[in-house]
């Protein structure tokens, strides 16, 4: 009897220690597997002006980059998109994925994605701060093209920003 109930405390003091050193393991494992799932190029937001965004590489170089497949809005969306994008990714490092080969010293069309696999695009869309460009669409991957469709349905739906009854 006395003997079970030293391994059930020898259970209850060991099991909390092994928790503690286990933990930040287990947590460095998940961020390594999302690190591999959605790769960071390391390119860091600067200036955010509606859908052109200008980045810094990790070289230091500056790239300009249009959010492809949104069309310009009026200059009172194009503010609030700013907003909404400034608050998201300033100074944060973004995913660049160009439409065609990204070239420096031009700007380039592309999908911006955070660190977590977020298309910017979509978030623009669904907010009601964005319309589609429907030229753009055969251009991207028909995933890509589902997602941003159907985030500005859902705007147009819920009558959001762009899309409001007043407009």
């Amino acid at each position: 009897m006395k003997y079970s109930y030293s391994s059930l405390l020898g259970l209850l003091v060991v099991a909390p220690v092994l928790w503690k050193l286990a933990a930040p393991l287990i947590v460095r494992h998940g961020v390594d597997l999302l690190a591999r799932q959605f790769p960071q190029s390391g390119d860091l937001v600067m200036v955010v002006q509606g859908s052109l965004l200008t980045l810094r590489s990790p070289a230091k170089v500056p790239l300009k980059v249009h959010l492809v497949g949104l069309a310009p809005t009026n200059l009172h969306w194009k503010s609030e998109a700013t907003g909404v994008l400034g608050m998201l990714v300033h100074d944060q490092p973004v995913v660049v994925q160009c439409v065609a080969q990204c070239q420096l010293g031009k700007t380039e069309e592309a999908l911006v994605r955070l660190t977590n696999g977020t298309l910017l695009q979509t978030i623009l869309l669904t907010d009601g701060l964005g319309k589609i460009v429907p030229k753009a669409l055969p251009l991207l991957p028909t995933s890509v093209a589902i997602a941003l469709r159907s985030a500005q349905r859902s705007a147009q739906q819920q009558h959001r920003n762009i899309w409001g009854q007043d407009s």
